[in-house]
């Protein structure tokens, strides 16, 4: 997509000693893409996060937050991820929901036939998602030692 590309090279200017852009010859779809991009990420979790979609302005600061409280108990924590709120024309005009579970029972029976993570709201252990073979288009998290799924919206999507 040419404005993905486009906002990449403005932040990778702006940011220098913060971005890498990774560019690919040949487009061979989005779970190519990130998985190619998973290895050069240098920090040990990361956020996914499409170039439509829009976060909260808290987003980060909560899942960082659960990470380090989640992790002195639980050190295995692979993915936090969070609700989504859906919206038409205007961001205060919510037209739906994307819900997942928020307790380990709930998520690991959810997981037999959906994922358990709104994609977009992930936060991913790097270590973690290399252990079980990268990311993929298919249901990733099924294999992922522990997910966690806070009870709080982080995106709002809109439809067009």
């Amino acid at each position: 997509m040419i404005i993905s590309f486009q906002v990449s090279e403005i932040h990778a200017k702006k940011f220098r000693n913060v971005y890498t852009v990774i560019s690919l010859k040949q487009n061979h779809g989005r779970g190519y893409a990130s998985k190619i991009g998973i290895k050069h990420i240098s920090n040990e979790w990361f956020a996914r996060m499409d170039s439509d979609d829009i976060s909260t302005k808290d987003r980060f600061k909560l899942q960082i937050s659960a990470i380090n409280k989640y992790t002195k108990t639980h050190p295995k924590l692979a993915v936090v991820g969070g609700q989504i709120s859906e919206f038409m024309n205007d961001e205060k005009n919510i037209v739906g929901y994307r819900r997942v579970p928020l307790t380990p029972n709930e998520i690991e029976k959810f997981a037999a036939y959906r994922s358990p993570i709104n994609n977009p709201t992930a936060m991913i252990n790097k270590k973690a998602l290399l252990e079980i073979g990268n990311y993929s288009e298919l249901n990733v998290w099924s294999p992922v030692n522990k997910i966690d799924n806070l009870n709080r919206d982080f995106f709002v999507l809109c439809h067009d």
